[in-house]
């Protein structure tokens, strides 16, 4: 199948609004952002599932290797980067390590949740397709599930791994499959147009509301039909944003290569702003201002990207998935 250069130029804009959201009050928008960025990410991931192999184990493997496998690889060497550069700034004593950021990353390994999310998201909902006989279950099931998730939230019951975050997620991975099935990116100008009127208004919505989000610990906002429609409108404003920069020549190759990269961006800002900060001089992030955004935010995504080339080299397989 041909590769869609608008599902990568929408990777690209989410990918740099997750880092720039990152850095606290440097981003003026970051609750906004915080409404849809993470369900964007799921929702391009649905967008290329596919159930051809009805194999579990098969699958299992196939997600272990795209998910779990770069999720490792990259804690340790956050984690050993992190490690060293403290050790030789002398600040050893500043180094916690506890034995649950393996199945709870912080700090620098903080982003790495969504590789474990992704992981779970991905298994479920190929397990409701497998044992679905009709479409109209695989609905019903997502967005039961989207309910179920919501009652976790509300009942302050969180579940290991990001399980109860994966269950919230499952109904925007569907959501993906669903436009790839549907051909969205393809429809009339007039239709995304009433789209894009559509998802402004929901936004404003949100924010007269002030409905806060964070997916990776399931916080859900004061409303459900309320976080669904931001967290949908906003994704799909940004795949209709990124539609419309296929046509700008030097934007869309340049969002496009950030969206084929998002793996290394995801796994390694974070570290790469305490590189910044420590040996660049970078104020912490919760006391950087807007200015000092723009610059870190560029600063993080170039030494990402910079860190992956001779990665890709030296660990293939932990990119080819």
């Amino acid at each position: 199948m041909k590769r869609d250069i608008a599902i990568d130029i929408a990777k690209g804009i989410g990918i740099i609004t997750v880092v720039w959201a990152h850095l606290t009050v440097a981003c003026p928008i970051k609750e906004e952002i915080y409404w849809f960025h993470m369900p964007l990410f799921f929702l391009l991931s649905g967008y290329f599932h596919h159930q051809k192999n009805n194999d579990v184990s098969t699958f299992l493997k196939k997600k272990f290797k795209a998910y779990i496998i770069p999720y490792i690889f990259f804690f340790l060497l956050a984690e050993i980067c992190f490690i060293t550069i403290y050790t030789a700034l002398g600040l050893s004593d500043k180094i916690f390590i506890s034995p649950s950021i393996i199945i709870r990353p912080y700090g620098v390994l903080t982003p790495l949740w969504f590789f474990i999310s992704i992981f779970w998201v991905s298994i479920i909902y190929f397990l409701i397709c497998k044992y679905s006989k009709k479409e109209s279950w695989i609905h019903i099931l997502s967005i039961a599930l989207a309910l179920i998730g919501y009652t976790l939230y509300k009942f302050k019951i969180h579940i290991p791994l990001y399980i109860d975050s994966s269950i919230s997620m499952v109904l925007f991975y569907h959501i993906g499959k669903s436009l790839n099935t549907h051909s969205f990116l393809n429809k009339s100008t007039s239709n995304t147009l009433w789209i894009m009127f559509a998802s402004i208004v929901s936004l404003a919505i949100a924010a007269i509301l002030n409905s806060r989000v964070d997916i990776m610990i399931n916080q859900l906002g004061n409303n459900l039909f309320v976080y669904i429609m931001a967290a949908l409108s906003g994704s799909l404003f940004t795949l209709i944003i990124s539609r419309y920069l296929t046509y700008v020549p030097y934007i869309s190759n340049v969002m496009a290569y950030l969206g084929r990269n998002t793996l290394s961006i995801f796994a390694l800002h974070m570290l790469c702003f305490e590189v910044g900060r420590h040996l660049l001089g970078f104020p912490l992030l919760e006391e950087s201002t807007y200015v000092d955004g723009i610059y870190m935010t560029i600063f993080a995504i170039a030494s990402s990207l910079l860190i992956a080339i001779p990665l890709k080299r030296i660990v293939p397989f932990v990119y080819n998935r």
